[in-house]
């Protein structure tokens, strides 16, 4: 008789028995379930129209396999995740359209690779060992998440457009259709564009505004997901479609020892360059004039900003831009910083805005363009130069 119960909702306890000896492969454990530990449900069994991006090699080399995540004599012998990925992206940024098949299959190649990285043993756990995290190893898991799937994001950008050509810029349907199609295998998952970004990355954030973007988005659920308590504004910044419409032409790779400086640095880069003020109707700091012009992912995803959209903003405004909205703000009876500062806003609801209150700023949405442009790494002396030296108090 096995020393473990046969039921799927049992966990892995052993049955006392005085004979048998536990497999030293296989220690039991209090959590797991054996559903959980013998059997699989990925979603590369219902594929749907997803197109693998990395399916150029069904059988990886072995000495690739171990390098990337796997096992040697019962040891961890694979590479962080984030490393993995990390090295593939840094070479897909060096290609383009005019790349040779060499270069092509070799990237192919490595894309291929990650179908074998152990995302449940990577992140924080060292040594393989299992069981709860405490909370700051708990904090490390959650910033490798995300540096994994930011750059697995920008990596299947890349791949989609080299394979695949740009996505349609017709309309927003077949935009969207588009980034559900493209899809990559990782970790014995498959995910394509859409569900990194609406089904991992932004799992638990709430969901964007408009009928059409709420009736298009997936619903896969991920053992990856990042949980409620870590969900970040920034990450709307860092995440780059390709699109003309975002506000910043490259990103960066992003690391775990890094991660914070380069999502502030992201969000104020972006401000920085598509928030314009003015353009209402009248003179800058006259009451017409008192418009905020945003990109249009501040629309889509203004539930997201806590403790409230204009705060965040404008805390990381550039100074100039900061003194002309606060003088604003002090103009109009509300006091500057924290609640006074949103309280004194009239916001409206679309692209071409509507007149605020008297005293209040207007806000105004950038129209968004299906039109790309080529993804580009920002260099690793400008993003030093752009890094902020230290990130506002605002809630995220």
């Amino acid at each position: 008789m096995s020393p473990y119960a046969v039921t799927a909702s049992s966990t892995l306890a052993p049955a006392s028995s005085t004979s048998s000896s536990l497999p030293p492969s296989l220690p039991p454990s209090p959590t797991t379930t054996v559903a959980e530990a013998f059997l699989a449900s990925p979603t590369h069994w219902a594929l749907g129209d997803r197109l693998l991006l990395n399916g150029r090699r069904a059988f990886i080399p072995a000495e690739t396999r171990r390098r990337v995540g796997g096992r040697e004599g019962g040891r961890e012998g694979g590479q962080d995740p984030c490393v993995v990925v990390a090295q593939v992206l840094e070479f897909a940024f060096t290609l383009d359209a005019s790349s040779g098949s060499e270069e092509l299959c070799l990237l192919l190649d490595g894309v291929a690779a990650l179908k074998h990285v152990r995302l449940e043993e990577g992140w924080a756990r060292k040594g393989g060992r299992k069981g709860r995290l405490e909370q700051g190893e708990e904090e490390e898991e959650n910033k490798a998440k995300r540096v994994f799937f930011l750059n697995l994001y920008h990596l299947s950008i890349l791949l989609a457009r080299l394979i695949l050509g740009p996505p349609p810029s017709s309309s927003g349907l077949k935009w969207c259709s588009y980034f559900s199609m493209a899809a990559m295998e990782v970790g014995g998952d498959i995910y394509s564009l859409a569900e990194l970004e609406h089904n991992v990355l932004r799992a638990y954030a709430p969901r964007p505004r408009g009928a059409l973007l709420r009736f298009l988005l997936p619903s896969t659920k991920y053992p990856p997901s990042l949980p409620p308590s870590v969900h970040d504004y920034r990450l709307n910044f860092a995440l780059h479609c390709g699109s003309v419409s975002c506000p910043v032409p490259s990103v960066p790779i992003y690391t775990r020892e890094s991660l914070e400086e380069q999502l502030e640095m992201m969000m104020r880069w972006s401000l920085e360059r598509a928030c314009v003020l003015g353009g209402g109707g009248g003179r800058e700091g006259g009451k017409a004039g008192r418009t905020l012009n945003l990109p249009k992912m501040c629309l889509w995803y203004q539930k997201d900003f806590k403790p409230d959209m204009l705060s965040a903003i404008v805390a990381r405004l550039p100074l100039e831009k900061q003194r002309v909205v606060r003088g604003w703000i002090g103009g109009g009876g509300g006091r500057e910083g924290g609640r006074g500062l949103s309280m004194s806003m009239s916001l409206s609801g679309g692209e071409g805005g509507g007149g605020g209150r008297e005293g209040g700023i207007t806000m105004r949405y950038l129209p968004f363009s299906f039109e790309t442009r080529a993804l580009r790494r920002l260099d690793e002396e400008e993003e030093m130069r752009m890094r902020p030296l230290k990130p506002p108090v605002v809630g995220r």
